[in-house]
């Protein structure tokens, strides 16, 4: 999962420097993801990514949570193959009420 593992270590580095992680570093993260081509490792490493980064109360990120940041997910979950969790992240989107880009 070296995927994962750099984009945490980016995360770890930044915050020993001082710098807060926001959501846009979050966004850039999760290009890194997209470029797997281990479909299934790739969608694990996205989830995990979002549950230990994103979500992570620490970071304070979910209030600034933007349709981008549910897109790339959503992109990541259908170039997997996998509808499901495409639509479970869609429907967080619709819960916080963020417009998902057509």
């Amino acid at each position: 999962h070296a995927m994962l593992d750099n984009a945490m270590a980016t995360v770890d580095r930044m915050i020993v420097n001082g710098i807060q992680p926001s959501i846009k570093i979050a966004n850039s993260l999760l290009k890194i993801f997209r470029k797997r081509t281990w479909k299934r490792t790739c969608l694990k490493d996205a989830v995990q990514f979002w549950n230990e980064f994103i979500l992570n109360p620490t970071y304070n990120l979910t209030a600034h949570l933007d349709a981008w940041t549910y897109n790339r997910m959503i992109e990541i979950c259908l170039e997997c193959e996998s509808q499901l969790m495409a639509r479970k992240y869609l429907r967080e989107m619709r819960k916080q009420a963020i417009k998902p880009d057509t």
